[in-house]
């Protein structure tokens, strides 16, 4: 697909999980590629009840406002018979242990369109830049063994 010239909602349907990175503005169109009992999983969209409930630690007016901004993904996505939920996103362990423990538990599987050694990172950067990936470009990494000097 070539995310440029094509509308994907014209290209994509019946999925059970999107993950959102766009936010609020293609909240409808994401939503409408799911089926009905699909899950829109956003990053950046907005907290809802649910995220208060589930991270914990925040005030009842915390609550009430993440209810709010929540409310319209909420309802929309009860409309079609989908589940929005929320998660902040933080640049630590302890968060991607819990976004690797939610894709276990959903079954999510990404859709890999080719691995590169590391050392190729030209020839992946260049197949992302062409535009033509059906899927993620993975780059894999080899420990290096360190011996005490």
């Amino acid at each position: 697909m070539d995310y440029q010239r094509q509308d994907y909602v014209k290209l994509l349907k019946d999925f059970d999980y999107v993950i959102d990175t766009r936010g609020a503005s293609e909240f409808r169109k994401e939503l409408s590629i799911l089926k009905s009992g699909g899950k829109l999983l956003s990053l950046i969209a907005g907290p809802n009840a649910r995220f208060a409930a589930r991270q914990g630690g925040f005030s009842t007016i915390q609550k009430i406002i993440f209810s709010a901004i929540g409310m319209p993904f909420d309802i929309a996505a009860y409309l079609q018979h989908k589940t929005y939920d929320f998660l902040y996103v933080q640049p630590n362990g302890i968060q991607l242990k819990n976004i690797t423990q939610w894709i276990d538990e959903t079954g999510v599987k990404p859709i890999i369109d080719s691995t590169f050694p590391f050392s190729q990172v030209n020839e992946a950067i260049a197949k992302i830049a062409q535009g033509t990936a059906k899927g993620k470009i993975i780059l894999t990494t080899k420990e290096v063994e360190t011996t005490n000097i």
